[in-house]
């Protein structure tokens, strides 16, 4: 497993786990199944699937954590979840770029 796959799966899992703790469950389970795609050696099927994350409407790009979306953050909490969930989408959509040009995989 090289370096970037493990970065990925990384990212992946701080993902999930802030989705899970903000009851984000859409959104968490789509993670998880490209994690475990990434995690059983499917790179071609969990890039095809964070593809479908960046782009259009509804997308990942969309989310916004915040009570009235029926998630569970609190108004003191909503800016630092935000925050850092812009990081990790950010960190993704730069490491899956870098791995789809590895990997050969059309984008």
């Amino acid at each position: 497993m090289t370096v970037l796959v493990q970065d990925l799966l990384s990212d992946l899992g701080r993902l999930s786990d802030l989705l899970n703790r903000v009851k984000a469950a859409f959104w968490a389970s789509k993670v998880n199944k490209a994690k475990q795609f990434l995690d059983d050696g499917h790179h071609t099927a969990a890039s095809e699937e964070m593809r479908s994350w960046f782009g259009g409407m509804g997308s990942l790009n969309d989310l916004v954590i915040h009570p009235v979306n029926g998630h569970a953050v609190s108004d003191k909490e909503m800016d630092a979840v935000n925050a850092e969930l812009a990081n990790l989408k950010s960190s993704l959509f730069i490491k899956l770029d870098r791995h789809l040009r590895d990997e050969g995989i059309n984008r």
